[in-house]
């Protein structure tokens, strides 16, 4: 069985955010001494279905690009309930460590915030030391139309 580990060291580099207004006041997304601070104001209840779009890349030199390494279209109330495979469960031990938004759906509207310290990043050990991004972005969906509710990346690099 393939073991994960957590990578020697992780420092953020950066990261940046997009948000539909129609479902948040504010998307407050910034590296602070280090972690990640996040403040989201959701102004409704997401009732309908909730979709996670998450992928890894990898900074390759020689082409001057990122390479995707990973990519996962998750039901995100699934996951809350019950995470399946140790790369997504490690994703949701990274994202709810320190923070105040409940593992359950509907997701509640009012203010949420995370701390995402490099430490709590557990990584598959195929990850290279290298600059690496990753892209997550949340939906909700009803019928077959994708709503994206915000778009946050981080740049990272592990040594």
């Amino acid at each position: 069985m393939p073991q994960e580990v957590i990578a020697k060291k992780i420092k953020f580099l950066s990261c940046n955010s997009s948000y539909d207004p129609k479902y948040q006041k504010y998307h407050y997304f910034q590296i602070n001494d280090g972690v990640i601070d996040l403040k989201v104001n959701l102004l409704s209840t997401l009732n309908y279905f909730i979709g996670g779009e998450l992928s890894l890349a990898m900074w390759q030199n020689k082409q001057k690009n990122f390479r995707t390494l990973l990519e996962y279209d998750v039901n995100v109330c699934r996951a809350f309930e019950k995470p399946e495979g140790k790369i997504i469960i490690g994703l949701m031990d990274f994202f709810f460590r320190e923070s105040n938004m409940p593992k359950k759906c509907p997701i509640a509207k009012g203010n949420y915030t995370w701390r995402l310290t490099p430490d709590s990043l557990i990584l598959p050990p195929f990850v290279m030391s290298t600059k690496h991004q990753l892209v997550i972005k949340f939906y909700q969906r009803q019928k077959s139309k994708k709503e994206y509710i915000s778009n946050d990346t981080i740049f990272f690099q592990i040594s």
